[in-house]
Formats: structure tokens, sequence, C-alpha cells
């Protein structure tokens, strides 16, 4: 485990930096650009980008920036409207070259009340969300159609095809190679939508913040101080964050790259940036 970027500090105003220069509050989102090799990080308002080498820099300051995903062509997608603020799009992209496009504009009598804790994206470019607020999966394409995959609407934790699964507060999600989608149901733990709809739970009865699947198909969830992991034969193991390595040791947002190292986002006073690899 070593530190990329962000200072165990008591100061909780983000500052861009390289290294432990920079300073983060943490608690909000982050993807690796597969690309760059740059993680992007959402950040008490900003988007934030962090080098490998430790730079960090504001990107962007319009919206909350919740919810991350990019595609395979560097297109970042975010979730403004996570805290429910009026005048937010629910759903933005935001090209390579910087520019932001609407997806899905701030609530109206044509647009539903949704509110999406993560995102992911499929290979054919459609966006999948979590929707906290109606306990639902959904999917999104390009031209903002909307359409739910799993979640009857009702608190639960049924396993089951499409609307007869039942979510309590799905809170992370992420694709794994073979195309599952794999979700974080906060106080249902961790489980999995197949291609075809089904719901499974794999892991059942943990309060869960975000999941990430690297491209061996290795299934990491965060849960308070601690690091699920869901190896590829089915094996779990649970790691402590040891309090003190990395500043603040609560979990948040997790992302990995093509050589299967895990990147974790501490949160709270003394966030950082941390890389992680397995033996």
């Amino acid at each position: 485990m070593s530190v990329i970027a962000g200072s165990a500090t008591s100061n909780t105003t983000p500052v861009d930096g390289t290294g432990t220069a920079a300073v983060f509050w943490g608690g909000g989102d982050m993807v690796l650009d597969p690309v760059s090799g740059n993680l992007l990080v959402s950040d008490v308002g900003r988007l934030r980008q962090v080098t490998m080498s430790g730079q960090v820099t504001t990107l962007d300051q319009t919206f909350a920036w919740t919810g991350l995903a990019m595609d395979a062509s560097e297109n970042l997608y975010g979730s403004p409207q996570t805290n429910k603020e009026p005048n937010y799009p629910f759903l933005v992209k935001r090209t390579p070259a910087g520019v932001i496009q609407t997806l899905i504009p701030p609530a109206a009598a044509s647009s539903p009340d949704i509110s999406l804790s993560s995102i992911a994206v499929d290979a054919s470019g459609n966006i999948y969300g979590a929707d906290t607020q109606n306990r639902q999966i959904i999917r999104i394409t390009q031209a903002g159609a909307i359409s739910v995959i799993a979640g009857s609407g009702a608190n639960g934790s049924a396993d089951g095809t499409g609307t007869a699964a039942s979510f309590s507060d799905p809170s992370g999600i992420a694709f794994d190679p073979a195309g599952n989608l794999w979700v974080a149901d906060n106080g249902n733990g961790v489980r999995k939508i197949s291609p075809d709809g089904v719901v499974t739970t794999v892991m059942p009865g943990l309060s869960l913040s975000a999941i990430t699947v690297d491209h061996a198909g290795n299934v990491y969830a965060s849960s308070g101080f601690n690091l699920v992991r869901i190896d590829t034969t089915g094996k779990q193991v649970t790691y402590n964050f040891i309090a003190g390595a990395a500043g603040s040791n609560f979990l948040g947002a997790l992302a990995t790259d093509s050589n299967g190292a895990l990147y974790v986002e501490t949160r709270g006073a003394g966030a950082q940036i941390v890389k992680m690899t397995f033996n």
C-alpha cells in the first residue's frame, strides 16, 4: 500500500498540489481514465484529476460530480443530482475536450424523480445507475431513454429477475469482464445482476458504500473501515484498513487499473488516494 496524493491533515478545504501537498475532503467517487491512466475524483463540488505521479489539479467546479463513470472514448459521466440540487441536471457528459453536455435535465414534468448514487457504462455506451431514491437499477441510453433493469422499488432483499428482485439502498455499481453488474446494496451486501437481469446475493449482510471490479474479475467493496475482496473463485477476504496508515481510514471510492492494482479514496479530514496491490 502506498499513498499517491493527499495529506494526513485536519484541513478539509481542497488544495491542489503534488503528493502530500494536495488536500482532499474525500467521500465522492473515482474512476480511472483507461487512456491516460489518470484518476478522476469528485471532491465536494469539484472534479479533480490525479496523475500516477501524484499531481492533483481541479478540472471543474460546476457540479457536485457524483457517480463518476467513463467510457472507452474518455467521455466522463457524472450525476450532479445526488443531493437533489433543484437546478442541477440528473446526468451530464464531459467530453475529452472538456465540453459538458446535459443528458438528463433538472427535474421537470418530463423528467423522472431519480437520485443516482453510482453509475457505470457498458460496452455499447449505455449508462447504468443505482437509483437510491427508488431502490432500483436503471439503464439510460445516450438519447436519454430510461428503463428499469432490476428492482421492484420496494425496500427488500429478494433475489429474482428484473423487477421481481428488491434492493434496500443500492449505493455502488460496477461491471465485470463478463458483463455482470455488481451492486453494493447497503445493508444487504454484495449482489450481482447477470446480463439477462437475474439478481443474486453473493455476500449478504454488509453495509457498503462503493464497489469496483478489476480486469480479471476480482470484486472489491468498501465497508466502513474494511475492504472486502471476492476473487474469481468466490473466495471472500476482508481486510482492515489500519488506522493511521493512510490518514483518514474510512473507505470511500474505489477504482482499478489494467494491471489489477486497486485505488482507494479515504474520506474526511486527512483523506488520501492510496494504491494497493495484492499477491
